[in-house]
């Protein structure tokens, strides 16, 4: 399972359905997987995770999806979105916390990849509203994984895909193009693969 925003939806790409990250991944996952894809333009963690009902019809959603499944993997793209609008300022961390204790309690063999999109950016960027930079969030986001270590892995977007105007993978200044998206596709998979 992949959930995100539009990143996960693949703005930018010729079709996002399948050039996206997560379609790249799905593609090539062997045939006896099933993969579910929820990407949305502007969602947010917010949106799912801030309350204590939200974050258990999330993960009612999620464990629904992978009933009876021995094992199974969820990619967590949200960050960007709820830093840009200031949303969660200082509390992302607590409640992407609380949305990865709900998934360990709810989803029985269920590991969480929380790719950290926001890390493409520069680390110093200021939210005007929150006063919240980009490290900040990144920090959040590193500190809520750890404390679930057991469940959970955090997938940097930066090592992968380092911001250029030049590099021909951008689509514009926050979602890759196509040769970004497949640069991303080949960095997760593997590490999705050996779980």
């Amino acid at each position: 399972m992949m959930w995100g925003d539009s990143r996960t939806r693949g703005f930018g790409s010729t079709a996002p359905t399948a050039t996206s990250w997560a379609g790249r991944i799905a593609s090539r996952l062997p045939p006896y997987f099933t993969t579910q894809i929820n990407g949305v333009d502007g969602d947010t963690l917010f949106a799912h995770s801030s309350t204590a009902p939200l974050r258990a019809a999330f993960t009612a959603s999620i464990a629904a999806f992978v009933a009876g499944a021995p094992k199974s993997v969820l990619i967590l793209q949200y960050d960007y979105n709820d830093w840009h609008n200031g949303e969660l300022a200082s509390v992302y961390g607590s409640f992407l916390d609380a949305q990865l204790t709900s998934f360990a309690a709810g989803v029985p063999g269920l590991t969480t990849v929380v790719f950290a999109s926001i890390d493409f950016q520069d680390y110093g960027t200021v939210n005007g509203t929150s006063g919240n930079t980009i490290q900040d969030f990144l920090t959040q986001q590193t500190n809520a994984v750890a404390a679930h270590a057991a469940t959970s892995r955090l997938v940097l977007g930066k090592p992968m895909l380092p911001w250029s105007s030049t590099s021909g993978q951008w689509f514009d200044a926050v979602h890759p193009a196509d040769a970004g998206y497949i640069t991303i596709a080949n960095a997760i998979a593997p590490q999705v693969e050996t779980l």
